[in-house]
């Protein structure tokens, strides 16, 4: 008799929602690239926009992998092509990349912002420090394609539920959080790097105060890396001591509020650049 339906890690609500982020993130960019042309003209394409842009494309290639992965196990309910152990594997691989995408993108977004503030704040002192936090979110990207490439020894036992543990070179869980839990970290960076500069501003105390919630509409983008971070850690804590199909149900969880992050910081990295179109 065939086996009954198992729910599908991949659900249409939650794969709803990050192609949904996806689709706002895309107007986001649009929106802010017809605003540099009508008030920079010939030279509205600057590097923050061409590295928001650059984390746009990576962020499709992530968002890609996750319709890949509903199309080959189903929506909602699985259809039986692989067995738990199959699917817990391609769940893996899918997480593999994930971790690399997603940082990428997250990553490149925090560069077009830094440069993006070395723009709007013409001061010698300050430019520097942006380019320490380039420096440190750069260090940040490559670190986490080592710490993913190198895991386990051969490659292939990274997206093995039975071999992660045997073959790992290090360990993996605690380093993978650390990574995710500097990401939040370099977002808070990111995010207080401006206040200074603007309250040495000639403005009034309340368009101070303005400028600064304007260019904090990125707190939300801490709010998805922390959520990213709290599922992360039931995925890493549990991939030894749980059956195979929960541990594919977690990591896709896990994956997909990384899918989130990405967006999220694209939409808040794009609000502060609208003031032409008002």
């Amino acid at each position: 008799a065939p086996m009954p339906p198992m729910p599908s890690p991949f659900t249409t609500t939650l794969v709803s929602v990050i192609v949904v982020f996806l689709g706002l993130a895309t107007i986001a960019l649009g929106l802010r690239v017809y605003s540099a042309r009508i008030s920079m003209r010939d030279k509205w394409f600057t590097m923050d926009l061409m590295l928001i842009i650059a984390a746009l494309i990576v962020t499709y290639g992530s968002i890609l992998t996750t319709v890949i992965g509903a199309a080959t196990l189903g929506l909602d309910y699985t259809n039986n092509k692989m067995n738990p152990v199959q699917g817990a594997q391609f769940l893996f691989k899918i997480y593999f990349s994930d971790v690399i995408t997603t940082t990428v993108a997250s990553g490149l977004c925090k560069i077009s912002i830094l440069e993006f503030y070395k723009r709007l704040f013409i001061w010698n002192p300050f430019a520097t420090v942006c380019n320490v936090g380039i420096f440190l979110v750069s260090s940040w990207m490559i670190g986490t394609s080592v710490i993913q490439f190198f895991s386990t020894t051969p490659m292939s036992s990274a997206w093995h539920p039975e071999r992660q543990l045997l073959d790992a070179n290090y360990d993996y869980p605690t380093a993978l959080l650390a990574i995710f839990g500097i990401g939040i970290a370099l977002d808070f960076l990111v995010l207080c790097l401006p206040l200074r500069p603007i309250w040495q501003l000639q403005l009034k105390l309340a368009n101070k105060i303005k400028v600064s919630l304007i260019l904090w509409l990125g707190i939300f983008c801490v709010v998805a890396a922390s959520v990213r971070f709290y599922y992360s850690y039931r995925q890493l804590n549990l991939v030894f001591v749980t059956t195979a199909q929960e541990k594919g149900t977690i990591t896709v969880q896990a994956s997909l509020w990384s899918k989130i992050e990405p967006s999220a910081s694209i939409i808040a990295a794009c609000l502060p650049t609208y003031g032409p179109l008002f």
